[in-house]
């Protein structure tokens, strides 16, 4: 035991972990949907490298300071990894007066261990506004959102693109990608209403659904059409 802690405290290991920090960084950089979780690979070894120093090495325990600087780091380093294994980065679309739906998210890097609650995320899309400088320069975005809490309760929301809001451990922002869609409501074929952007309307005919719909946009009103 005491020989398999001194080799995992050895400095050769630290140099391999480093190395190997280094190159996922670089395909980080390339590939950061992918690449993320590999990092825990690099960190934990480096994690586990240190804290075998901290337990071999007599030096750190004779200096106070130097011991709790590596105390100090050893815990970023464990925070770091849990970070990456639980981390969850997406995006998802949501159109004026619609529900946030967790199977419209599209997922750009989930951690190993990320406890998917996204299922218990609630809340309604209300009104954005995108305000421009002269130039059309652009400014600040404000979007209303109702938050729904879990005692049922539901509760009006102004965010931004610095601004957001945290449900369930998800924090959601606006970004740069904002524009118009006509809506369409229509009722499938179990007697559900949906509130949909129209690039699903030709999915939703496939199904066979009977639509009986109202469309409208920015300024503009029309009716659906059942093509059948």
């Amino acid at each position: 035991m005491i020989l398999l802690t001194k080799t995992m405290a050895s400095l050769k290991l630290t140099l391999v972990g480093l190395a190997a920090l280094i190159v996922n960084a670089f395909a980080v950089s390339q590939w950061p949907d992918t690449a993320i979780p590999w990092l825990v690979l690099p960190l934990s070894v480096l994690a586990i490298n240190l804290l075998a120093a901290l337990i071999v090495r007599h030096a750190f325990r004779q200096q106070a300071a130097l011991l709790l600087f590596h105390i100090g780091l050893l815990a970023v380093l464990l925070m770091v990894t849990a970070g990456v294994l639980v981390r969850f980065d997406g995006s998802v679309e949501v159109v004026e007066g619609a529900a946030f739906d967790a199977a419209g998210v599209t997922a750009r890097g989930t951690g190993w261990l990320h406890p998917n609650r996204l299922q218990q995320v609630r809340f309604t899309q209300g009104p954005m506004e995108v305000h421009y400088l002269s130039g059309l320069q652009r400014d600040t975005t404000h979007s209303r959102i109702t938050l729904a809490r879990t005692d049922g309760s539901e509760v009006p929301r102004d965010i931004g693109d610095r601004q957001g809001f945290t449900s369930h451990g998800y924090r959601f922002t606006t970004t740069f990608n904002k524009g118009y869609s006509v809506l369409v409501l229509w009722h499938d074929m179990d007697g559900r209403v949906r509130l949909e952007a129209d690039e699903r309307l030709d999915h939703a005919v496939r199904r066979n659904a009977d639509l009986r719909a109202e469309t409208r946009g920015a300024g503009a009103g029309g009716r659906a059409v059942d093509p059948r």
